[in-house]
């Protein structure tokens, strides 16, 4: 594969969208909150494209003349990565295990 294509307007997160840029591919889409809501410095190859299937399909062929890019992960990949999750997640257990924070009263 050289690219991903996703044509859909209706994604919910986008999940394989950040697993083909976790895979170094161009990603173009019409929809994927998940990358959409990271800097666009993060996106690495992520092209968003709305609008009619001629334009999209236009784009595709259009990123394919461009040639491939370099098969490297985006920041955005790495900001969904598991090892990422899995820390933040053994924070929130390590909070929980530590005990309630102790109520600071702003009038004393």
């Amino acid at each position: 594969m050289d690219t991903l294509a996703s044509p859909s307007p209706e994604e919910a997160f986008g999940l394989a969208l950040v697993e083909g840029l976790a895979a170094g591919l161009p990603v173009l889409y019409a929809d994927c909150p998940a990358i959409d809501a990271r800097p666009p410095g993060e996106r690495g190859p992520a092209v968003p494209c709305v609008g009619e299937p001629d334009a999209f399909a236009g784009a595709l062929h259009a990123l394919r003349a461009d040639g491939l890019p370099p098969r490297t992960a985006p920041a955005v990949a790495r900001h969904y990565a598991i090892a990422r999750s899995a820390a933040q997640l053994m924070n929130v257990y390590a909070s929980a295990l530590s005990g309630p924070t102790p109520e600071v009263n702003p009038d004393e």
